[in-house]
């Protein structure tokens, strides 16, 4: 069965001179039209669906998965597992926290890539609001960005595909921001495909980029939808939804899996067959109460297939069967490779870049007290940018842990012609999310409360100060103001401290004392701060260990 072909005149234009140039592999090929049969009306239907999720505007391989990823490979391995009686779907975060050469364009590369591949439906993730409402339905319609107007591809044509968000609504109205279904015929019975994010969104990005939105809870949604979808003729309810779980086994195994997509899965028994599942970058295969639940992983290092077997007659799911399958390099597919290579022709020069140095590797992984090396130095960029009297008198900057995405690396690679080298797409890959920093007045108290929110979940990377933390004790008493030191002095619950945070710490809704916070001054976007930081002190060595210390 062949894939919907569709790229914009503009993007086709573009891929075709840079292939000539020798900088593409192929052209787009023709529209090849579905082979269907008349179905047999005394044989169950057969339909297949290819899953992922996460992918994050992976265009290139990702470095955490040697051998593994990368969009031409992608859709090479969905085309070899294509059927007749296939639907293409994902489970949110398709943009949003991506390597440089998606996120420079606002992730219109990633959109263009998987209309080529022919994906069908995807789930709104959290990510995909990272930039606002208003932006997640640029990247469904189309259009030239607000402010940066458009890329030198052209006018952006938006997905050929739709959004899904059933739990997602304007609270002003209650009206949806998207469609939360579409109904699709396929093997002689009609699938219904939900989408949703998951209920906790407005804490997993910053909430002043969607004040305007609420979500609702999965289960009540869903429940509440399922006698509509079968009033409208559904046979079969497939939820893709972008909330997940982890579990200790291998991509198609199922061990001790745990997390909010469980409690889910058990309340959507009977309701759903299948949730193909996201947000955790795990990958499983598993029967939760009769619902199969599965997920991919991330970055499109795997592809999960689901084969349904329907029963025409009586509706409803006889059998299914889930497998995850890697994505190598053994295949590529020519459209998307010339795709990718003309976006990457763009962006070359702003990634290679050398920004800096280092002396040695600087890596994104924690200790066992939660300090990240890279976190460190991250922290170091916004301190220094801020520290000064006349710019705002910083004594310290917080920084969440979950924001380092990658590590800074010594030994030469890309585009880099020595080793030690730092360049622009290697800062931009560790800190991908723009988010803007400030320097607010915080007191004492407000700073151990901060502290010891986050110790929970990741504990905040810091500069100018150091602290412990209490794994054993209750959530109010993990960090007391005995444990935390600003400058060598043990902080003061009643004095006010100069505060330097990005706006997810410094967001209420994630960190809810800084509604205390007053004073702020705008000091720029964190990447322009860390590029700042190497401009001015390479060669930058990795940070001595020893700002957070995790005690009993």
């Amino acid at each position: 069965m062949g894939r919907r072909r569709y790229i914009p005149s503009g993007l086709a234009a573009f891929v075709a001179a840079v292939a000539a140039c020798g900088g593409g592999a192929g052209t787009p090929d023709a529209d090849v039209p579905d082979a269907h049969a008349a179905p047999d009306a005394a044989a169950p239907a057969a339909v297949r669906l290819l899953a992922f999720n996460d992918f994050h505007g992976a265009l290139t391989p990702p470095t955490q998965s040697p051998g593994l990823g990368g969009a031409a490979h992608l859709a090479a391995t969905i085309d070899a597992l294509r059927t007749d009686h296939t639907l293409v779907v994902s489970a949110g975060d398709l943009i949003g926290g991506s390597p440089l050469e998606s996120a420079l364009f606002h992730d219109e590369p990633t959109i263009d890539v998987m209309n080529a591949i022919g994906l069908d439906y995807t789930a709104v993730g959290n990510h995909e609001l990272d930039e606002g409402a208003a932006e997640l339905l640029r990247m469904q319609h189309g259009g030239c960005h607000p402010v940066d107007g458009c890329s030198p591809i052209g006018t952006f044509g938006g997905a050929d595909f739709p959004f899904l968000a059933a739990n997602t609504e304007i609270e002003a109205t209650g009206a949806p921001i998207l469609p939360g279904y579409a109904l699709r015929e396929i093997d002689g019975v009609t699938v219904a495909i939900v989408g949703m994010t998951l209920e906790a969104t407005r804490g997993e990005t910053l909430s002043e980029a969607i004040p305007e939105l609420t979500f609702g809870d999965e289960v009540e949604t869903m429940t509440t939808l399922a006698p509509q979808l079968e009033a409208e003729g559904a046979d079969v309810i497939v939820l893709l939804l972008h909330e997940g779980a982890t579990q200790a086994g291998g991509a198609d195994a199922c061990v001790n899996l745990v997390g909010p997509l469980v409690g889910i899965a058990e309340g959507l028994a009977g309701v759903v067959p299948v949730i193909v599942s996201g947000h955790s970058h795990a990958a499983f295969v598993c029967d939760v109460d009769g619902v199969t639940v599965t997920a991919a992983g991330a970055r499109g290092i795997f592809v999960t297939s689901i084969d349904l077997v329907i029963d025409r007659a009586g509706g409803g799911v006889v059998d299914v069967v889930a497998d995850n399958h890697e994505v190598t390099d053994a295949a590529s597919d020519a459209e998307v490779a010339a795709v990718v290579a003309a976006y990457d022709e763009v962006v070359a020069p702003v990634r290679d870049a050398v920004i800096g140095t280092i002396t040695a590797d600087i890596p994104s992984a924690s200790s066992v007290a939660g300090e990240s090396p890279a976190g460190s130095v991250v922290a170091d960029a916004m301190l220094a940018a801020t520290a000064a009297p006349a710019v705002a008198a910083a004594d310290l900057a917080l920084m969440n842990r979950g924001g380092i995405r990658a590590s800074f690396l010594h030994a030469r690679g890309g585009a880099e012609t020595a080793d030690g080298q730092v360049t622009y797409g290697e800062a931009f890959a560790v800190q991908p999310f723009g988010n803007q920093v400030r320097t607010v007045t915080l007191a004492g108290a407000d700073l151990v409360a901060a502290l010891d929110q986050w110790s929970a979940s990741g504990p905040l990377q810091v500069a100018g100060m150091t602290y412990t933390w209490h794994a054993s004790a209750a959530p109010g008493a993990r960090v007391t103001a005995a444990d935390v030191l600003v400058g060598g002095v043990a902080v003061d619950p009643e004095a006010s401290y100069r505060v330097t945070v990005n706006s997810i710490v410094g967001d209420p809704w994630n960190t809810p004392v800084m509604a205390n916070a007053t004073e702020p001054v705008a000091a720029g976007v964190d990447l322009a701060l860390l590029e700042a930081y190497f401009a001015a002190a390479s060669p930058v060595g990795p940070p001595p260990a020893g700002r957070i210390t995790r005690a009993p």
